[in-house]
This record gives C-alpha cells, structure tokens and sequence, in this order.
C-alpha cells in the first residue's frame, strides 16, 4: 500500500519499506516532511498504528540516509487475530461488575481484547484507581494464536479531598457538591468530574470559564473548577394572536408574563411568578418558590399558589407544599400536599329554575397527598439533541362538594315548594378521587446540526363522582397541544403525542416542524365522548445579546374536519435575562 502525507515545507523525504520473509504483504510509505526532527515522531506513529492494528511485533529495524532522503526497513511481522486469556488477576466481582465474565473465557479477536483492557481501565478511572494499568504478560505464540495472563495494576486509591471553584460565581459548597455528586471523602470518578462540565452547563446562574483542573498529591484528590456568574434572572412575555371563533373577521390577542428569580442567595434556589391572560377575562397567576438542601441535607421545600379565574364563571384556588429527596443534577423524588378550591361567581339562577339541575360547574373543595419522581438524562437540558426525561406524580385526597347558596336559597315562583337544596340528593358530597400524570421525552441525535424528539404524555382523573367541569384538565395552545386555543379543551383523561424535527444553529437556537396528535376523553354528568385533536406547525428560536426570541406558526383540526389557515394560531415569545 502506498500514501503521500505533504507537510508545510519540503525539505525532508522519508521512505518507508517492508522487509522480512514474515510479511506477507508489500509496505511501502513516502512522507514529505518539513524538517528531521519529524522523523522519529512520524515512524514511532506508524509503528503505534500498526500494532493497534494487530501487528503487534511490527518494529524498525534501521534507518539509512542518502541526501535528504531518508529510508527506514520495516519489519511487519504476522497479524494476530486470535487471543487466549490463560489467567488473570482481577477480582471477580469487577469482571462481573463490567460485563466481562464470559469475555474472558472464549477466543478473542485482537480489537475485542482492546476492548475489554479499555472497559477495565474506565472501571478503574471511576471506582477510585485513576493511574491503573493493564497488561498481557507471560505471552505465548503458536503459529498465529496468542495466550497470556491479563494482569491489572490498580495503584494506588485516590478518594475525593476538596471540591474548590475559582471565580466571582455565588454558590454555596454543599449545594454544589450534591448538585455535582462530587462529595468528599469519596473515591474519586472520573466519569462525575467529566460529567460536571455538562452539569454546570445546564444551571442557568453559573459558567464554567475554563476546564477542571484535577490535582493529585498522596492518595488525596483536589478537583479545581473555574466559575463566573452568568445572567440568570429573566423577564419574559409570549404574545398570540389568534382567531376569533366567536366573531368572524376579528382576532384574540393573549398574553404571557413572566419572571423568574435564581440563586439570589447563592443556593441555588429559585422563585417564580406568571400572569396570563389566556382568553377575554379569563387569567391565571401562579406564585412558585424552590429552596433545596435544607440544613446541608439532601432535602428540599417547594410551594406553589395558584389563581385561575375562568371569566365569570369560577375561580380556583390552588395551594401546593412539597418536601424533595433530591439526587445528582437536580432529580428528584418528592412527596406533596395539595388544596384545591374551586368557587362558582356566577350562577344561572333562571336555567336552574328552569331544568331542575345543577349546572356543570359546582364548589368543590379537593385535598390531596401524593408523590412526585423527576429522572433526567439528557445531554443539554435547554436545547438537548441526546438523552431523555422521565416525570410521574399520582395523588389521592379527598373531594368535598360544597352546597351553593345561591342555588338552596333559590325559590320558583310557580312551584314555591320545590326545595332546591334536594338537587344535591343524588351527589355524594365526600368522595375519594385519584389523578395521575406523567411525561416521557427521547431526543434522537440524526446529525451534527439535527435532532428529533419524540414525546408522549398524559393525565388522568378517576374519581367515585361524575367530575365537574371545573376539575378537568384545560388542554390546547402554545404549552400543550398546538394549533388550538389556549385552554380550549377540557378532559377527564388525554394522551399527547408529539414528533418534532429541530435543526440547530446555535446552543440555544434552532428552527423547528412539529406534529402533535392527542386522544382526549370527556366523561362527565353532561358528556360522554371522544376526541383526536391533531396540531401541525413550524417555528424558530433564536438566540440574541438582549435575550432569546421565538417564534411558531400552528394548525390544529378535530376529527374528519380540513386544516384552516384562516384559523392558524400565531406565537411570539421573548426571554429577556437580566
């Protein structure tokens, strides 16, 4: 085989040429190369790459010089490509740990024992013996197999002694150990310190300015990072105009506030407040607040408080506490405590004169108990191209029906001795109810620039009581089900799927074609159907020096009905970091 590598300059020529009855095959390489110095760098490369390629007594045997020509003699030696393990000194219990146990006991191909010396060493990297080797001593070769004792040399134990950061980044030590799984005392990971970059790359308060530095002295392993604050407060707003369903010709503008607050004390904790307004005097304000590693545990607080006012229908109030376990890069499981409360502020008193029943909309009182997991693994958590999301949470309370009023108090002049408190007779007023939910997302790398998300999720209500409407679960708009009105949707149970294309252009930047395609159910006192909702649509995020700007255009139809474009939904969105 013959290759030509050019160099800069010209000045020296290197030959190299296969000798030897052992090689079966003509070698013969011409490098152009700039100077001499080159030359013993550039033949102890050839020989590396030939012994990685299995011919492993491949050597030089001399090197001539004639001008600026320069000819070295090869010997290629034979290819071996059958290997033996005859013994070996490595704990069972790390074999088995990596996979290893039948590897060992079968011929294998000279890249398979490559790989298997390769699993040992990152199994050693990672469980505390950073500077361990292996090695096939004892060798011996008949006709073209190779037998030998595969021998592991751990060194010496390294366990973790400080965790230090360099730079103007607040952040307290506890929570940057626990966030990182870098504690002291441990043995020291290679893989958790090759991780951490990934890690504070995800947290939106602090940035890595260089590398990790690891610094090695006695058994004692010092991990230096190197941090700087980054802009992590934030102001943003999401503009839609969308179509008006009730007015032919006019349009619905709605709005998005919202503001968050992090690491303001240094600890990673964060504060959140959002005001909608989804739809004409319909809003929604929400209040969250997270504290973690209370008191250097590995627990933490949350609370959220919650005010949806359904035009003049209903107003909710929803009031949630809950105590996290939180485990490395910000996963968790927690247990919470929710009160819901859900008030009518209108009441057609005239329909209910009328019909003789309540309306779809009740009072209600719901507290609930239940738990909440939280698994990620994904590569980018703002704009991730590999990896998946897990959440689940399921709770069951207790439901109250609150009698209203204005409905008991009413009186039908034409029948004065109805009693209208005997509508709520066929009610079970105190029932037991369940919800549970839960979300799966996969990024699928497909190129350098391109990546596909598939993601499914759903929710559910089971409840001893037909459900009100008031309690089911508001789907559609820009969050959940795109191409439809804000909210639009109501469901007892719904499955989401979703398809999504993106083409990166930057970390935090794409351009992006969706499909989103629901099953929906509708099971109360008043309805019993189904629904396949389907939303269709592209759109771009991009970041700026002021902030990140996006953009979506959506379709969204219901059954056998044709795509409007007259009804698409148009959103704006702008974060601003501060």
């Amino acid at each position: 085989m013959t290759s030509v590598f050019t160099g800069a300059a010209q000045s020296v020529q290197l030959q190299v040429i296969s000798q030897g009855e052992s090689s079966k095959q003509d070698f013969e390489n011409f490098y152009l190369l700039t100077d001499t110095t080159a030359i013993s760098t550039t033949l102890n490369h050839l020989i590396d790459s030939l012994q990685q390629a299995a011919f492993l007594s491949a050597s030089i045997d001399s090197l001539n010089k004639k001008d600026t020509t320069y000819t070295a003699y090869l010997f290629l030696g034979k290819r071996y490509n059958d290997f033996q393990i005859s013994h070996t000194n490595i704990d069972p219990a790390i074999l088995k740990r990596t996979g290893l146990e039948r590897d060992l006991n079968q011929s294998l191909t000279y890249f398979q024992l490559k790989n298997i010396q390769e699993k040992l060493l990152v199994d050693a990297e990672n469980n505390g013996y950073p500077f361990a080797n292996i090695r096939l001593s004892d060798i011996q070769i008949t006709n073209e197999k190779v037998t030998g004792k595969l021998l592991l040399k751990k060194g010496q134990l390294f366990r973790l002694a400080d965790l230090k950061t360099e730079g103007d980044a607040p952040l307290n030590q506890f929570y940057l150990e626990s966030y990182l799984g870098l504690k002291k005392g441990e043995v020291y990971q290679k893989d958790k310190i090759i991780a951490a970059s990934d890690k504070l790359a995800e947290l939106p308060f602090v940035k890595e300015t260089r590398s990790p530095a690891i610094r090695f002295k006695k058994n004692e392993a010092t991990v230096n990072l190197f941090l700087a604050p980054k802009k992590a407060n934030r102001f943003d707003f999401l503009i839609g105009v969308l179509p008006n369903n009730q007015e032919t010709g006019k349009v619905l503008i709605t709005g998005d506030i919202d503001a968050e607050f992090q690491n303001q004390f240094g600890k990673g904790e964060r504060i959140h407040f959002e005001f909608e307004q989804l739809r004409p005097e319909t809003q929604q304000l929400t209040l969250e607040a997270n504290y973690p590693y209370l008191l250097k545990t590995p627990l933490g607080i949350d609370g959220t408080f919650g005010l949806y006012k359904r035009d003049s229908t209903y107003r909710d109030l929803i009031w949630n506490i809950g105590l996290q376990y939180l485990f490395e890069g910000g996963n968790y499981l927690k247990a919470f405590s929710k009160n819901t409360s859900s008030a009518l502020l209108t009441v057609d008193e005239n329909a209910i004169i009328r019909n003789r029943q309540l309306p779809q909309n009740l009072d209600i009182r719901n507290t609930a108990f239940g738990v909440a997991y939280q698994l990620e693994r994904l590569d980018y958590r703002f704009n991730p191209r590999s990896g998946w999301l897990l959440q689940v949470e399921g709770s069951a309370g207790f439901k109250t029906i609150q009698k209203n009023n204005k409905i008991t108090d009413l009186l039908d002049e034409n029948n004065p001795t109805f009693n209208f408190n005997s509508l709520y007779d066929p009610l079970d007023l105190n029932t037991f109810q369940y919800q549970v939910s839960g979300r799966l997302d996969k990024y699928f790398s497909i190129q350098k620039r391109t990546a596909l998300k598939a993601s499914i999720q759903g929710a559910t209500i089971i409840s001893e009581n037909p459900i009100l409407r008031n309690e089911q679960f508001r789907i559609g708009g820009n969050q959940l089900l795109r191409g439809f009105d804000e909210e639009s949707i109501f469901a007892t149970s719904y499955v989401l799927g979703t398809l999504e294309y993106r083409y990166l252009i930057g970390q935090n930047s794409y351009f992006f074609l969706f499909g989103d395609m629901a099953y929906v159910e509708n099971k109360t006192n008043e309805n019993d159907f189904s629904s396949q909702p389907i939303g269709l649509g592209a759109g771009m995020t991009f970041e700026t020096k002021a902030g990140i700007f996006g953009i979506s255009y959506a379709l969204g139809k219901l059954e056998e009905a044709a795509f409007e474009f007259r009804s698409a939904k148009v959103h704006f969105g702008f974060v601003s970091l501060f």
